[in-house]
């Protein structure tokens, strides 16, 4: 017992999905006959070998196997891999007109009968018996007898050759009767109504003046006094009337007994004109006028009013009601002459179209379109069904208005770049260009042919290795056939070159590397007798030793060192000083003013100086700007004719900042409302006055102190740097895990940027391949200055090379003057020396807004003593912090200040 359903027999193990009918009453036709016919008769020769396979069980059928029906609810076919949801399979023949056939040897699974499948082409079934796989493409039955259009002549034709639809002609002449009633048809045998009549015939004009050959069917009969006229002639019909006075001035026309009489005449003119009131007896003649009457005319007019005016002989005037009527484009309504109207005019308003045409990318440029309405409306519901998602695609120009429709040429340049498109602008992309070259398309190398003819913008892909040698003599690098505007991949042999510089020492470098750098500098002596030539081969400015001018930048200092100006080296001289300034006097009056008080700029004294709490100086280093905003308030106050300041709200180290800022103005504050609204207000009292020194000149105070006592600090826990010899700092930067390939040029420009406001003297060294040295001057100075500006730019010099994937790492390092490395300095230095001292909790700096300020490049005592300004009130208290019993904040971030 075999379980398999009657419609996987149609599919044999070896034949392809295409070619299977899963269903009888479907024509899988492949199109071609022998094909199909090859297809039933391997099925059927399978079945009858008993090689045919269930393609459920995967067992083998026979003619003489049991098929069953599948008992599952669902089952997915092994070809398709669809589901199949059918409760039964009842068993039946091929073509499903006997259920449980009779065994048949011969034609196993058949009943015998005619197939009889609708066909899609004809009227009649296929006529094939009863069999598996496509059924006949072409109909081999005899057509139904077909008469010819003028009913003369039967033909009975095969299927496939009767003209269902169009019928036949026979050819003969057609002979029917046409509309005129004389002539006969003389066309051949032809489908639908013969048509007007077109014999020329002979005929007369109805005045009776002309005779000529017309068409039969441009004949209109019409009737005079003894002949039948056929058509109007040309000529006016200028005859006397009856009253012998006028003439007719009528075209053409049927001569009849009333057809010139006068219409003046007094026989035919009984009324006034407007017809209410008899003449009588008061005319006698044609010429005598026609009396009118007093009443009005009141005769209809075209436009369907009745005239206004007075009974009055001729035509009535035009008639100038005014009456409201809509534009063309139905937006706007006017009030015109009714006689405006009569004459077949529309008023336009002046309103632009501006729908969309056809394109979608152009306007309606119309004035006053007169098929607005309709696109609006097809746009609004278009819109509608987009929003709703129930828009389906179409071709919208047979739905747009004539006058929409965009006849302007697309000529957007096609996907081949070479051709313009030629259809009418459209929307969406343009079509393929279908231009074509009758040439074969063949690749650089000759191994990849594409036929011809070849579509317009055809690209040959080669993937055969290209075969152009290259310049240099070395093997190419692997890569496929390509273009001749293409490169070829540079040389990645390595060889030794020699650099460009007078030393010529070699370096290895790729072979495609034009310049070739062994990343030293000149180090040649220049005429200045100061400076040595830094520039870095492979520099075309590699000096000889003899430059005239020396461009090098050096400092100019005034005799107290304040004044710091950069000179290049050939325009200074050597003992050359810059003059003292105001400032510089005042520097050294407030010094002498120190010595008088006996407060000495030291740094157990700096405290004495600053009129400002640790707290506030704290706060003012890390948010400067957020600081100097709340300062320019507290001074602006007290110079305004306001009393009082109310900040925004703000956190509770916000808060204590206002409150201890204040106590150095002599300001009275309080806090008002409760968190998260609790705020600040200011207020001025009796000896409320600016502090003796500013912010800013409290800070350089304050960095000094902050400096020496890291400074003291690093000397009592035995640091590295020794306590007497300055030469022992740490005086460079090692730039080390250079990336491969990446030159001195390209990491002295990314770093010059950082280093050039601190040491303009600075310059990069080439050690090796992966390591390079920062130096901050040439020969190379050590200082604690210097350290600690080179600990400030480790850090950046990091990021911005890792972030340009130059190098990877960056340490302070100290050299001797040949530039050999000494020392290298621990992480737990650099911690020591960069850490930040600080009585109170930390305040978090303000996003983005980092302090912008550069501090002069002068000695720290100097910086102390500079920064101490007059001191504008000797007497003036020194107030301690004030004693805030709210709880310190732990940010300022996102403060505002009204």
């Amino acid at each position: 017992m075999i379980t398999a359903d009657r419609s996987l027999l149609l599919a044999s193990s070896n034949t392809p999905p295409d070619l299977i009918e899963n269903d009888s009453s479907s024509n899988y036709s492949s199109g071609d006959e022998a094909s199909d016919e090859q297809l039933a008769e391997t099925i059927i020769n399978e079945i009858k070998d008993g090689l045919y396979q269930c393609l459920v069980c995967t067992s083998e059928i026979d003619s003489s196997s049991k098929i069953m029906e599948l008992p599952s609810l669902s089952w997915r076919c092994p070809w398709c891999n669809g589901a199949h949801y059918s409760l039964k399979f009842p068993y039946t023949c091929w073509c499903k007109k006997k259920i449980n056939p009779e065994q048949n040897e011969l034609n196993p699974f058949s009943c015998g009968q005619t197939c009889s499948h609708d066909l899609k082409s004809c009227v009649h079934g296929c006529s094939l018996t009863c069999h598996p796989g496509p059924h006949i493409s072409k109909c081999l039955a005899l057509g139904p007898k077909l008469t010819c259009h003028c009913s003369k002549e039967t033909r009975q034709l095969p299927c496939v050759l009767t003209p269902y639809q169009t019928g036949f002609s026979c050819g003969a002449k057609c002979d029917d009767l046409m509309p005129c009633g004389v002539h006969k048809h003389q066309a051949p045998c032809h489908e639908g109504v013969c048509g007007e009549c077109r014999e020329m015939v002979d005929a007369q004009c109805y005045c009776g003046k002309h005779r000529k050959n017309i068409k039969c069917s441009d004949q209109v009969p019409k009737k005079s006094t003894d002949w039948v006229g056929m058509f109007a002639c040309d000529d006016p019909c200028d005859v006397l009337l009856d009253c012998g006075i006028h003439k007719h001035e009528a075209s053409c026309h049927p001569i009849t007994p009333t057809s010139h009489v006068c219409p003046k005449s007094p026989a035919v003119v009984k009324t006034c004109p407007c017809g209410k009131k008899q003449l009588g007896e008061s005319r006698s003649t044609c010429l005598d006028p026609i009396p009118s009457c007093d009443e009005t005319c009141d005769k209809l007019l075209p436009c369907g009013d009745r005239c206004p005016w007075k009974c009055h002989d001729g035509p009535c005037s035009p008639c100038y009601r005014v009456k409201e009527a809509s534009c063309v484009c139905k937006k706007q309504s006017f009030s015109v002459p009714c006689k405006f109207l009569t004459d077949g005019n529309v008023p336009k308003c002046k309103r632009k179209c501006e729908s969309l045409m056809s394109c979608r990318r152009h306007i309606c440029e119309r004035i006053c379109c007169p098929d607005y309405q309709e696109a609006f409306k097809r746009d609004r519901e278009r819109k509608k069904a987009m929003r709703k998602g129930v828009l389906v695609a179409r071709n919208e120009e047979m739905y747009i208005e004539p006058s929409h429709v965009c006849i302007r040429p697309c000529d957007r340049l096609l996907s081949c770049g070479k051709h313009r498109c030629p259809q009418v602008d459209h929307p969406g992309n343009c079509p393929p260009c279908l231009e074509s070259s009758s040439d074969d398309l063949v690749c650089e190398c000759g191994k990849t042919v594409i036929p011809a003819p070849v579509r317009c913008g055809t690209k040959v892909n080669c993937t055969y290795q290209c075969y152009r040698p290259k310049e240099c003599g070395h093997e190419p690098e692997p890569h496929t056939c390509h273009d001749p505007e293409i490169k070829c991949p540079r040389c990645t042999t390595l060889l030794k070159k020699p650099c460009r510089c007078e030393r010529k020492i070699e370096v290895n470098v790729l072979c495609s590397q034009p310049q070739v750098s062994c990343g030293r500098p000149c180090q040649k002596l220049l005429n200045c007798k100061r400076h040595y030539c830094d520039d870095i081969c492979p520099s075309t400015k590699i000096c000889s030793g003899n430059l005239s001018k020396c461009k090098k930048l050096v400092k100019v200092s005034c005799p107290c060192n304040r004044i710091v100006k950069h000179f290049e080296c050939c325009n200074v001289a050597e003992d050359q000083k810059l003059e003292c300034d105001e400032t510089c006097e005042k520097i050294l009056r407030n010094k002498k003013l120190f010595e008088a008080f006996q407060v000495s700029p030291t740094v157990g004294d700096l405290d004495q100086v600053i009129p400002y709490s640790r707290y506030v100086m704290n706060t003012a280093l890390k948010q400067s700007n957020w600081v100097n905003s709340v300062v320019r308030l507290f001074d602006n106050l007290i110079q305004s004719s306001k009393k009082t300041h109310h900040f925004n709200p703000m956190s509770t180290s916000q808060r204590q900042f206002i409150h201890e800022l204040a106590e150095s103005y002599n300001y009275s504050s309080y806090t008002l409302d409760h968190e998260p609204y609790r705020s600040v207000v200011i207020e001025i009292k009796e000896g409320s006055k600016l502090p003796h020194l500013s912010i800013a000149e409290s800070i350089k105070i304050f960095k000094a102190k902050k400096e020496r006592d890291s400074l003291a600090s690093r000397q009592e826990q035995d640091s590295p740097v020794p306590e007497t010899n300055s030469s022992e700092f740490f005086n460079a930067i090692a730039i080390q895990k250079v990336f491969f390939g990446a030159t001195l040029d390209e990491i002295t420009i990314t770093v010059q940027e950082l280093y050039s406001p601190v040491f303009p003297e600075g310059l990069v060294k080439c050690i090796n391949d992966s390591t390079f040295y920062f130096l901050p001057s040439q020969p190379i100075n050590s200082s604690q200055d210097i350290e600690l500006k080179l600990i400030e730019l480790l850090d950046p010099f990091t990021q911005i090379l890792s972030k340009k994937s130059l190098a990877f790492e960056c340490k302070l390092i100290k050299v001797d003057d040949n530039c050999h490395l000494i020392a290298t300095a621990p992480q737990e230095y650099l911690s020591s020396s960069t850490e930040k001292e600080s009585e109170t909790e930390p305040v978090e700096r303000e996003e983005g807004k980092e302090s912008t300020e550069k501090q002069p490049e002068i000695g720290l005592q100097d910086e102390v003593e500079n920064s101490c300004l007059e001191v504008k009130d000797v007497s003036h208290e020194i107030v301690s912090p004030m004693k805030t019993q709210e709880e310190p904040g732990q940010a300022m971030e996102g403060s505002t200040i009204s």
